[in-house]
Order: C-alpha cells, then sequence, then structure tokens
C-alpha cells in the first residue's frame, strides 16, 4: 500500500511522504502527545470523584467476605465509606485511584493493540480515515474528518494552548488589551508552534524529541521528589471544595482518565512516514502506551506518598503544591515550566499528527481536495498545517473572550473523539471479514473479543459525555457544534471523490 499520491502543483508540491522517523521518533510522538494538562489538571478531580466508588467496592468485598448474615451489603459500604470497616479511608481511596488510573493504562494498551494491527495492515498516512474509510465507507471517513477539523482537532488545541497560557502568564505575567493576557498567550504559542510545523520536517521532529524528552524528565523529577520526600508533619490539608459538588462517578473519573491517556492513536497519522512500519508502528505503539502507564503511575503514586489522599483530592495544583513546599517558590516556577512544555510538546504532536490525516482525506474528496497536497521541498503537508493552524487561532480568539468559554467548548470534542473511536475497532472486525487476504504480520491477540471490549468501552464513553453535555452546557455553546454537524450534512451530500480513489486500492 503506498501513501495518497494527489496531483503535482507548480509550487513544487506532491504526494510523496518519505519515510524519516524512527522507532525513537515514532514514540515520541505517542508520549509527548499523550502527556498533556490532565495529569496536572484533572487530577484532583478525579481522586473527589473516586471516593465514593473506591469504599463501594470494598464494602462489596466485605460484605461477601465476611460470612453469611455477619454483614449487609449496605451496611459494610456505608461502613468502609466512613472509614469504620478496619482499614483507613485514605488506603480504600487510594487504592481506589491508582486501579483506576492501572486500569484506563489496560485499556489504552488495548485499543493500541487494535491499531496497531490496522497500522501494520495499511501502513499510510491517514489513521482512522483509512481505517473508517474502508470498513464503512467514503462517506464515514469524510464525515470523521470534517468534524476532527472543525470541532476536534482545534477544540482539544485551543484549550492545550490555553492551559499552557495560564501557567506562562504566571511566569511572565502580560498586560493586554481587548483580549485577556491568557488568549494573547494561547494565540501566540500556538502561532510559535505552527510556524515551526510549516518550517520543516527535520524542526518539527526535533521540537517534538525535544519536548517530550524534557516533560519526561520533569515528570520523573516530580514523582521522585515527592516519592522520597514526603510532606513535613505541619502540612495542613485544604479545606475541603467539593462539598457541594456533582455526584461522585467512576464513569466520570474514567472519562477523565482516558482523556489523559488519549492522543495515543494520531500516531497512525503518519505511518506514511515511518521507516519499517510494519515493525515500528506495532512497536512505538506499544512502547509508548506502557511508557505512559508507567509514568503516570508513578505520578500517582508518588503523590500519594507526598501528601493524604484528601490533600489530592482537595487541592487544585498538586505537583506545584509539593514542589513549593520543599523548594519554595522556585519550585512552584519549575513545576509551571513544566506544564507549558507538556502542553507545548502535546500541541506541536497533535498539529504534526492530524495534518498528515486531512492531506490523506483532500488526496480523496473534491470538496477538499485543496488539502491534500505535499510540499516536497519541507517536507509536509502545507496546505493542511497552515488550514489548521488558522482555524485553531480563529477559535481561540472568538471564544477566548468568554469566560471559561473555550474550555467548554472542548468538552463537545470528547462524544465525536471516543464515538470515532469506537468505530475504528469495531472496523477492524469489519475489516477482517471484508479485506481477508491483506497480509497482517502482526493479528491482535484474543480477538475478536479485544477489539469488542476496546470499541465497546469507548462508545459507552462517547454516550457518558454526551449525556453530560445535555446536562450542564447552555446556550451560545451548541451554535459551533450546529454549524458542525449541518455542514458536515451538507458536505456529505455533495462531495464527489477525486479522479483515483486511492484509499479502496488494495
Amino acid at each position: 500500500m503506498t501513501a495518497p499520491n494527489p496531483p503535482t502543483s507548480p509550487e513544487n508540491e506532491t504526494a510523496a511522504p518519505a519515510r524519516r522517523l524512527s522507532l525513537f521518533d515514532t514514540t515520541c510522538i505517542i508520549v509527548g502527545i499523550i502527556i498533556g494538562s490532565a495529569i496536572f489538571e484533572a487530577l484532583p478531580f478525579i481522586a473527589y470523584n473516586m471516593v465514593r466508588p473506591s469504599h463501594e467496592a470494598y464494602g462489596w468485598f466485605v460484605a461477601f467476605t465476611s460470612g453469611r448474615g455477619e454483614l449487609g451489603l449496605e451496611e459494610a459500604q456505608r461502613a468502609a465509606y466512613q472509614g469504620a470497616a478496619g482499614i483507613e479511608y485514605e488506603l480504600v481511596a487510594g487504592a481506589g485511584l491508582r486501579f483506576a488510573w492501572a486500569l484506563g493504562g489496560v485499556l489504552a494498551l488495548i485499543g493500541a493493540l487494535c491499531f496497531a494491527e490496522l497500522a501494520t495492515a495499511y501502513p499510510q498516512d491517514g489513521g482512522s480515515y483509512v481505517y473508517l474509510t474502508r470498513a464503512f465507507g467514503r462517506r464515514v471517513g469524510l464525515a470523521f474528518v470534517w468534524v476532527e477539523f472543525l470541532l476536534v482537532r482545534p477544540g482539544s488545541l485551543g484549550a492545550v494552548a490555553f492551559v499552557a497560557a495560564v501557567y506562562a502568564q504566571q511566569l511572565l505575567p502580560l498586560q493586554t488589551v481587548w483580549l485577556s493576557p491568557e488568549t494573547w498567550w494561547a494565540i501566540m504559542l500556538v502561532a510559535a508552534i505552527t510556524l515551526v510545523n510549516l518550517i520543516g520536517f527535520q524542526l518539527e521532529k526535533w521540537m517534538q524529541n525535544g519536548l517530550t524528552l524534557a516533560k519526561v524528565l520533569g515528570l520523573l523529577t516530580v514523582a521522585l521528589v515527592a516519592w522520597t520526600w514526603p510532606a513535613p508533619l505541619d502540612y495542613q490539608v485544604p479545606e475541603n471544595r467539593w462539598l457541594n459538588g456533582p455526584p461522585q462517578s467512576f464513569a466520570v473519573a474514567m472519562t477523565l482518565i482516558m482523556f489523559a491517556y488519549g492522543g495515543w492513536s494520531d500516531m497512525v497519522y503518519v505511518a506514511a512516514e515511518v521507516r519499517e512500519p510494519k515493525k515500528n508502528l506495532f512497536r512505538a505503539l506499544l512502547l509508548g502506551v506502557c511508557a505512559v502507564t508507567v509514568i503516570y503511575l508513578c505520578v500517582v503514586h508518588g503523590f500519594l506518598s507526598a501528601v493524604p489522599y484528601r490533600g489530592i483530592r482537595n487541592g487544585s495544583a498538586v505537583a506545584a503544591e509539593i514542589m513549593t513546599m520543599h523548594f519554595g517558590p522556585a519550585g512552584g516556577r519549575c513545576i509551571s515550566a513544566l506544564i507549558v512544555v507538556s502542553c507545548l510538546g502535546s500541541v506541536h504532536g497533535m498539529l504534526f499528527t492530524s495534518s498528515r490525516a486531512f492531506f490523506a482525506a483532500g488526496s480523496e474528496h473534491r470538496l477538499i481536495g485543496w488539502l491534500g497536497a505535499w510540499n516536497s521541498r519541507l517536507g509536509v503537508p502545507l496546505r493542511a498545517l497552515f488550514a489548521q493552524g488558522a482555524l485553531t487561532l480563529l477559535l481561540i480568539a472568538v471564544f477566548g473572550q468568554t469566560q471559561n468559554g473555550f474550555q467548554q467548548l472542548v468538552n463537545f470534542t470528547a462524544p465525536f473523539y471516543y464515538g470515532f473511536l469506537g468505530l475504528v475497532a469495531l472496523g477492524l472486525i469489519v475489516l477482517r471479514y471484508r479485506d481477508k487476504k491483506r497480509e497482517r504480520l502482526y493479528q491482535v491477540p484474543f480477538y475478536p473479543f479485544t477489539p469488542l471490549i476496546f470499541g465497546l468501552t469507548s462508545l459507552w464513553l462517547s454516550f457518558a459525555t454526551t449525556q453530560y453535555l445535555i446536562d450542564n452546557l447552555r446556550g451560545w455553546q451548541w451554535a459551533w457544534v450546529a454549524v458542525v454537524i449541518g455542514s458536515a450534512a451538507i458536505a456529505l451530500a455533495i462531495d464527489r471523490p477525486r479522479e483515483a480513489n486511492l484509499i479502496k486500492q488494495p
């Protein structure tokens, strides 16, 4: 299978992505995209949501191991939640939190194994777009790209950029007019990363590798400090900020954890640029997801070793609190810098990979054919990169004028992201049946249970996040989604294939 080949243009553009990404480069892309802001920003809310589910699970265990008639299920769960079932509140909740993060890593690994089979069987740029097109038809593929281009990708990029902007403003305060300082920081950071991607492939690769190494070393350093240097005896647990919080939910906790593990699937978008793809794609997915799982578990365990569970649950910036506790204001500034670097690595990786999917789709569809051009001199899909960066900047400028507007808009990405992820997993089953002659050097173990587990889990997360959005979002936030879905319906009706339908070629 060769990469899509759109027509040559006068600007020396030809669709011939070269295989220049090594196993190390590819693994750095995966790790760099996955580790963003969630491990810092979402951990307290995850900890809050895991308290009651952890104690209910322990109460269930106590009830069914205590002997007939000694303790009923409701009594055991109530006793466990109140800390009176023979084990400390901290131990039960901490064990539940560790279990949830480990479970998230296992689910991400199952998904990565499914994608590894697809990526090694169809080693071309485009990733999920290619698999959905082959499994369910070109209209499903176009729907994926349309929603990804206009909603999911700019929402994800903008949200991560805003987190980086908040901490950049703490390090270097700006005095601005018209837009907030955080909005200006987000615009400048996305513009800078887009420019780096536009300059050429080598700088793209070096930037991604450098940012990934910096964030991994920084996170491991924080975990080591937390693990070996617990809080002093006079540590004051922050006041409980969740007294009137929403109901605790294991589903919400797992949705946030899976968001923290999200992004590993983006690597398959650059499959046509990976050396020895039938070996290195599988290795990179496996190494990347396993490495991130180990890093996350080390960080969570370190935080639980450093401060009480209530300190994590009630805190707002646990890593900063731990480093400031031991190193003063300089420690807090180091964490702010680490979060900025971590977010920039994620933004860079998402831009790097998603542009390849839009390039592949442009090679197939007349309506977005202008995206299907590859600049051979720079070695990048120049138009797709520019368009994605420009759209993200536009949305940041528009939605950044409303307090929390852009961060709330990104919540709309979750149902679409998980929904299409589930379809790709189920598409593996379809392609096993419809494309039996395809050479598959790697096949997912325990088929068909693994793709079914991941596919159904992803669809469940899509349903759960949809319900959450219906209950919590209001007004103007629906407008952009209505525009995206409406325009997608029109696009599906009027689009025609280009002369060569390369995705469907054997």
